[in-house]
C-alpha cells in the first residue's frame, strides 16, 4: 500500500481559503484546521495512530456545530487512515458515516474522493469488477483539462489499471498506462503515485512474460521509494520484488526481500501484511530447508495480535 496523497489534498483545500483573517473565527474552528493539519503531517510520517486520534479530535468539533463539510474531510482522512493499516472495518463504518452525510455535500470534488476510497476497499476486499464500474464512472466526471489531469483523475486512472490487472484484462490494463505514463515526467506528481505507477507497469510486463523488464521497473519504483523515504511504498515493491522472484524461480532471493519489507511493515502497523509476509517467509524457509529461520519467523508470528490492535511485535534478528 502507498500513502495516498489525495489526503494532504484535502487538508489544503481546506486551509486554502482560511489564512485572511484567523483571529476572527471561533477558536474551535482554528483548533479543528490545526488537528486535521497535524493529523496530515502524523500521516506523512507513517504515524498512523496519532493521525487517527487527530483526525477523530477534528471530526468531533465538526460534528458539534453541524458542519457537514467538516466532518467529511475528517471522514475521509480517517478512512485513508484506517486503509492504511488494514482495517476494514474501520473504513467501513467511516464509509457509511460518509453516505449519511452525502446528500448535504452535493456536487464536488469530496464526493469522487469517497467513491475512491469505496473503490479501494473493493479492490481490497478482493471484487475487482465492481471496482471498475465503479472507477469508470468516477472517471466519467472527472475529465482532465487540456491533457493535463489532475491528482484525482491519476488516482483514479492507477486504481482502475490495478482492477485491470486483477481481471487479467491486459489490453484495458496497457491503455490505461499509456494515459499514465506522462505523469512519470512531471515533478509535480507524487513520488508516491509515481512508483505505484512504475509498479503497474511491471505487473504488466510480468503478465505479458517478460521479467526481465518488470525486474527493471520495480528496481526504479525501488529508487523512488527509497529517495522520498516512502516506507508503504518501499514495503510494496519489496513484496513485488519477491514475487518477481518466485516466478523466476528465486525463493532464497525471494526470502531476503521479504526480510527488508518485514522491518518497513512493522513500523506502518499493518499486521495483516506483515503477517502475510511473514506466513511467506515461513514457507521459504520450510522449502530451502532452514529451520532456524523459520523459528526465528514463528517467533515474530506468534507475537501478532490475533485482531490487529496495532502493536509493534518485535523481530528477532536475522542471522548473519
Amino acid at each position: 500500500m502507498t500513502r495516498s496523497p489525495l489526503i494532504i489534498a484535502l487538508l489544503c483545500a481546506l486551509l486554502a481559503g482560511c489564512v485572511s483573517s484567523p483571529d476572527s473565527r471561533p477558536r474551535g474552528l482554528i483548533e479543528a484546521e490545526q488537528q486535521l493539519g497535524q493529523g496530515a503531517r502524523a500521516f506523512r510520517d507513517d504515524d498512523y495512530r496519532s493521525a487517527a486520534a487527530l483526525f477523530r479530535r477534528a471530526l468531533d468539533y465538526y460534528r458539534s456545530i453541524d458542519d457537514a463539510h467538516g466532518q467529511a474531510l475528517a471522514l475521509i482522512n480517517l478512512a485513508e487512515t484506517a486503509l492504511a493499516v488494514d482495517d476494514r472495518t474501520a473504513v467501513r463504518q467511516h464509509l457509511a458515516a460518509l453516505a449519511q452525510l452525502q446528500p448535504r455535500l452535493g456536487e464536488s470534488q469530496l464526493e469522487r474522493r469517497i467513491g475512491l476510497l469505496r473503490a479501494r476497499l473493493l479492490l481490497r476486499e478482493g471484487h475487482p469488477a465492481e471496482a471498475a464500474r465503479l472507477l469508470d464512472r468516477l472517471l466519467a466526471d472527472t475529465e482532465p483539462i487540456a491533457s493535463k489531469p489532475g491528482l484525482l483523475h491519476l488516482a483514479l486512472l492507477a486504481r482502475r489499471t490495478e482492477a485491470a490487472l486483477a481481471e487479467n484484462d491486459l489490453t484495458t490494463a496497457q491503455t490505461l498506462l499509456q494515459q499514465l505514463a506522462p505523469a512519470l515526467e512531471r515533478d509535480a506528481t507524487p513520488s508516491g503515485l509515481r512508483a505505484r505507477i512504475l509498479r503497474l507497469q511491471a505487473a504488466l510486463h510480468a503478465r505479458q512474460g517478460d521479467p526481465a523488464g518488470a525486474e527493471i521497473l520495480l528496481q526504479q519504483a525501488l529508487t523512488l521509494a527509497h529517495r522520498s523515504r516512502n516506507r508503504p511504498a518501499i514495503a510494496a515493491t519489496l513484496e513485488e520484488l519477491a514475487d518477481l522472484a518466485l516466478k523466476r524461480k528465486q525463493p532464497a532471493r525471494a526470502a531476503e526481500l521479504l526480510e527488508r519489507a518485514l522491518p518497513v511493515r512493522s513500523r506502518l502497523l499493518d499486521q495483516a501484511a506483515l503477517r502475510r509476509d511473514l506466513e511467506r517467509l515461513d514457507r521459504l524457509y520450510a522449502q530451502l530447508g532452514d529451520e532456524t529461520a523459520r523459528r526465528r519467523i514463528r517467533a515474530a508470528l506468534a507475537q501478532l495480535p490475533a485482531s490487529g490492535e496495532g502493536a509493534r511485535p518485535e523481530l528477532p534478528a536475522q542471522a548473519h
